[in-house]
């Protein structure tokens, strides 16, 4: 895994938070929003008799405020949420799987449960501690991930308002223009801090409660610089800006979308790319070209690292399916060595009846349409048929001719041949 020197040893064990604030279900809304403010927490964790019941967020805060202003009557079981996706403490040693969880899931906190009992909480900011593959993220730059589509609001408008289109649109924060200008922001933390401060969230203007000056980052800076911006100045966004203005938004969320694993794949195939561009423009002798292929290596060694640790099977293959690139989640479910599965095809391990099938699509893939799925059966290292969906994404060059590269992901796996023909049945009655 790619991480500065200092942050080499974490584990996502470490950086959990193993105290999180926990309250019980008829605490009043307001005692629980001033326990956030003094712990500098985004979330409570409601318990009853150390069992886990609900959880509420700054995110609950936003749209409780956007339809009900008054809010002294409320206690915490009538806001929290009850249906709570949670994880396994024995499942937090994989970075990736635990990423997965809090992307399927669209949450930012993940309880960690050990024999029932809540022993820590997970957040993407976690996963920013331990997940930081720099080369990644200096090759991409803030304008490839950030959200354009930012809602903002005049500096004169309510602070009720600013709620409310903030529940309406289902987002973090708000930008204030002046001018086409970013002067502020508001924040769910804002809105946490300022429920306790004003009674007649109508007669508030944005600008009186407004975060200002805003932090700011040009389009054309590295995620690496992004991130690094986030952790000195302590915030979980940063303002997309320009010459012209506003250009849009960068959540630590999207930072750590930069990092999905197919991600990796793009980045090996642009290196390669790069490489035999540079090796065949500068025609500079054997010894420059040794010096690209060896640093195209010691990149591509670095991003396969990473994605060994990925719990889904990973492969790339050539058009002609050999396989030159195989995870080890790959490797495992085949029950094969990687030195072994790289002399294969991968069709090699798909049920000779249904090998058509991903031949089929993978044919129909091109530069306007890159990404297909496919259901076919495999045999896997215990020799049982089973039935996998694959996400397949072709690479192809300027031509629009692919590359020696695709991508091949397997998602919803291991269904039992059984199960399928149950699924078949059902349909045809």
């Amino acid at each position: 895994m790619l991480l500065p020197s200092d942050s080499r040893s974490l584990s996502l064990a470490q950086v959990m938070e193993r105290h999180p604030l926990k309250l019980t279900a008829e605490t009043a809304m307001a005692e629980a929003l001033q326990a956030m403010v003094q712990a500098k927490q985004s979330y409570v964790l409601v318990v009853e008799n150390l069992q886990l019941i609900g959880i509420f967020t700054e995110k609950d805060v936003v749209k409780i405020t956007a339809v009900q202003p008054s809010f002294h009557q409320l206690r915490l079981s009538d806001v929290m949420t009850r249906s709570i996706i949670t994880i396994d403490q024995s499942h937090i040693d994989n970075v990736y799987h635990v990423l997965e969880q809090l992307r399927q899931h669209h949450i930012r906190h993940l309880p960690v449960m050990a024999e029932g009992e809540v022993v820590g909480v997970l957040t993407l900011q976690d996963i920013r501690a331990v997940l930081q593959p720099a080369d990644l993220l200096k090759l991409r730059r803030v304008r490839e991930v950030m959200t354009p589509a930012v809602i903002a609001i005049a500096p004169t408008d309510s602070l009720l308002k600013a709620a409310q289109r903030m529940a309406e649109q289902q987002v973090s924060c708000v930008i204030v223009l002046h001018q086409d200008q970013p002067i502020g922001i508001l924040t769910e933390r804002d809105i946490v801090r300022l429920r306790l401060q004003h009674a007649d969230w109508s007669q508030v203007a944005v600008q009186q409660v407004m975060t200002a000056p805003v932090v700011t980052i040009a389009p054309n800076e590295s995620l690496w610089t992004a991130h690094t911006v986030m952790q000195q100045q302590q915030t979980r966004r940063l303002v997309v800006a320009d010459a012209a203005g506003l250009a849009g938004i960068l959540t630590e969320s999207d930072v750590v979308a930069a990092l999905d694993p197919l991600e990796l794949l793009h980045v090996i195939s642009a290196l390669q790319e790069t490489v035999e561009m540079q090796a065949t423009a500068l025609a500079q002798g054997q010894a420059e070209q040794h010096r690209l292929a060896q640093a195209l290596d010691r990149s591509e060694s670095r991003y396969r690292q990473i994605l060994s640790l990925v719990p889904d099977p990973i492969s790339c293959f050539a058009p002609d399916a050999t396989v030159t690139f195989a995870n080890q989640a790959y490797c495992d479910y085949f029950g094969q060595d990687r030195q072994t599965v790289h002399t294969c095809k991968f069709t090699d391990f798909v049920i000779e009846s249904d090998r058509h099938l991903p031949l089929t699509q993978i044919a129909a893939l091109s530069a306007e349409n890159p990404i297909g799925t496919v259901e076919h059966r495999v045999r896997n290292a215990q020799g049982e048929i089973r039935w996998q969906r694959w996400i397949n994404q072709a690479v192809c060059d300027a031509a629009g001719k692919y590359r020696r590269i695709s991508i091949d992901r397997a998602r919803h796996y291991d269904r039992t041949a059984a199960s399928r023909r149950t699924h078949h049945l059902e349909t045809a009655l």
